[in-house]
C-alpha cells in the first residue's frame, strides 16, 4: 500500500496538472502517506516494545519461581514437609506446598512470602558465601517488586501497542479510500483505459487483461564451475505473484519446467554442462499464466 501510494503521489506530481486532476492530488495523497508511514512505524516500535516488555516479565517471573522453589525445599525442615497452617500463613493456600502453575499465582505468593519472611525471623535464610540463595524479607519483596513493574510494563507496552496497530489501520483505511477516489476521478476524467498513464500513478489499466503481463530484462548467469547451477533474475510482471522458469536443453522434446517462484530471481541446480540452454520466464496468477518473456540463453561450464 505504501509502495502504491509513493506512485500515486508521484504520478500526481508529474501529471496531475496536465490532466486535471483537482480532489486527489500529490499534496493530499502525500500528507496520507506520511501519516500511514509514521503509523507503521510507531506500530513496528511498539512491537518490539512489547516484546521486549514481554521477555522482562519472562524473567521476572523466572526469578520468582526460582525463590519459592528454594523456599520450599529449605523451609521443609522448618515448618514441615507437609502442607499445615504455618505453610498455608507463607501464601499456599491450596493445600499443597508445590511451586503454583501460572504466573498469577506465583506473583501473589511471592508477595506473601515477603510477609511471612517478616513475621518469621526463625525461617530466614542467609548465607555469606551465597547471598544469591538467601530468604529473606528483603529478598522477597524486591522479587514482588520486580514482578509487579514487569507484569505493569507488560501491560501497557500490550495497550500500547494495540492503540498503535488501531492507529496504523486507520491511516490504512484512509489511504485506500485515497487511491480508490484517485482511481475513480482518473476515470470521471477520463483518462483512456489502455493509457500509459494509468502505469504513472501505480495502477493497472482497466483495459489489461486479468493475467500477468510479461516479466522482462531477464539475465542469466552461470554458478560455479562444473556444479550445473543457473542464476536467473528478472523485473517483476504486474499482477504476477509468482514466476514459472522453462529451461530448453538441445536434444529433449519438451522444456524443463521450475517453479512456482515468489521472487523475481531463482537458482536452478542440476543443469547440464556445456550445451546451449534457453530460458524463458512466464508471470503467473489466480486468472492463469501470462504471456513468456523474451528468451535469454547459457552455455554453463
Amino acid at each position: 500500500m505504501i509502495t502504491l501510494a509513493e506512485d500515486a503521489a508521484d504520478g500526481a506530481d508529474k501529471h496531475g496538472v496536465a490532466i486535471g486532476l483537482k480532489q486527489n492530488t500529490a499534496a493530499v495523497i502525500r500528507a496520507e502517506l506520511a501519516a500511514l508511514t509514521s503509523g507503521e512505524e510507531t506500530a513496528a516500535l511498539k512491537r518490539t516494545a512489547k516484546a521486549t516488555a514481554s521477555a522482562a516479565n519472562k524473567s521476572a517471573d523466572s526469578n520468582a519461581k526460582a525463590f519459592i522453589a528454594r523456599f520450599i525445599q529449605l523451609e521443609k525442615p522448618r515448618i514441615g514437609s507437609q502442607w499445615g497452617p504455618l505453610w498455608q500463613e507463607a501464601g499456599f493456600t491450596g493445600g499443597s506446598i508445590s511451586n503454583p502453575a501460572s504466573q498469577e499465582d506465583r506473583f501473589v505468593l511471592i508477595g506473601e512470602m515477603a510477609k511471612f519472611l517478616g513475621n518469621h525471623p526463625e525461617c530466614v535464610v542467609t548465607d555469606p558465601l551465597r547471598p544469591d540463595l538467601d530468604l529473606t524479607e528483603a529478598v522477597a519483596t524486591a522479587l514482588y517488586q520486580a514482578s509487579l513493574a514487569a507484569r505493569t510494563g507488560v501491560n501497557n507496552a500490550t495497550n500500547q501497542s494495540s492503540a498503535a496497530a488501531n492507529a496504523r489501520e486507520v491511516a490504512l483505511d484512509a489511504m485506500r479510500r485515497r487511491l480508490g477516489g484517485l482511481r475513480d476521478e482518473l476515470m470521471q476524467i477520463p483518462v483512456p483505459g489502455d493509457s500509459p498513464l494509468w502505469y504513472a500513478f501505480g495502477f493497472n489499466r482497466p483495459d489489461d487483461p486479468s493475467t500477468p503481463g510479461i516479466p522482462e530484462n531477464l539475465t542469466l548467469a552461470g554458478g560455479a564451475a562444473g556444479s550445473g547451477t543457473l542464476i536467473a533474475d528478472w523485473n517483476a510482471a504486474r499482477r504476477a505473484t509468482g514466476y514459472r522458469v522453462k529451461v530448453q536443453v538441445p536434444g529433449e522434446p519438451e522444456p524443463r519446467s521450475f517453479g512456482l517462484f515468489a521472487d523475481d530471481q531463482t537458482t536452478l541446480t542440476g543443469l547440464p554442462l556445456g550445451v546451449l540452454l534457453t530460458v524463458t520466464i512466464t508471470a503467473h496468477n489466480e486468472s492463469g499464466d501470462g504471456p513468456a518473456s523474451t528468451p535469454a540463453t547459457i552455455t554453463l561450464s
